[in-house]
């Protein structure tokens, strides 16, 4: 066997410039310098190969990782709790580039996307429009996702109450849930649903506890009499961002 080599001496053959940084997290800020960056790089402590970096600043960050049998960067863009897009680049300075654009000099989703290394998800043109929660319910409703089809009934009534068609919707394995930020981590303070029948469904806090059962007028019922007071509608960003207010 004294032909082949582990992941680790491969990865180290990759990036030898890395290892000779000190560590991913080094050679990131040490291309952001290059590029005339005023942004830092933060990561974890790690003992063995480090494969993991993160550029953030107020509402947009990056994480960076590396790839194991060839030599990639990988990273992903975000902004407000949602994932615009992500690349991919052998090159450290053309994703510091990349970084730099998305998160210090913060342009549009229409500029990033030209960038050769970076891909935009397919709901980034929604997020940026400001039209995610309409567009959430209209994909919904649509009745594509099979393993939806149980809760149909209540999604197809709850999408008619002016209240709940204006908070963000999300499923959660066969639970339907909804959110007061559009962004993750959730607010995960609203009522969910989940089918326990046909037909019949079963409405509780997040927390898990049982607020009642019933058909899907009874189970929207039960939502609208247990939203947080003063309910209004889904804010862009996270959950920080609605207790900070």
């Amino acid at each position: 066997m004294g032909g082949t080599m582990s992941k680790t001496s491969v990865q180290r053959e990759l990036y030898a410039d890395v290892i000779a940084a000190g560590g991913l997290v080094t050679a990131v800020q040490q291309a952001l310098h290059r590029n005339d960056s005023s942004l830092v790089a933060t990561g974890i402590a790690e003992s063995r190969f480090p494969t993991y970096a993160r550029v953030e600043r107020e509402a947009r960050f990056s994480q960076i990782f590396i790839a194991a049998e060839e030599r990639l960067f990988l990273f992903d863009l975000w902004r407000d709790g949602v994932m615009y897009g992500n690349g991919q680049t052998p090159d450290i300075d053309e994703m510091a580039t990349a970084i730099d654009h998305w998160i210090g000099r913060c342009v549009s989703v229409a500029e990033i996307g030209q960038l050769e290394c970076v891909k935009l998800t397919e709901s980034a043109s929604v997020y940026d429009e400001g039209c995610e929660v309409e567009h959430r319910w209209k994909m919904y409703l649509s009745d594509a996702d099979p393993f939806l089809r149980e809760l149909m009934p209540f999604i197809r009534l709850a999408a008619q109450q002016p209240v709940l068609r204006r908070l963000f919707p999300y499923a959660s394995h066969s639970t339907f849930c909804f959110s007061r930020c559009t962004g993750y981590p959730f607010s995960f303070d609203c009522p969910n649903v989940t089918p326990i029948a046909t037909g019949q469904f079963r409405v509780a806090k997040p927390g898990g506890h049982t607020l009642g059962t019933g058909d899907a007028e009874a189970a929207v019922s039960l939502v609208l009499g247990n939203l947080p007071p003063d309910c209004g509608p889904a804010i862009r960003g996270t959950s920080d961002k609605l207790n900070a207010r």
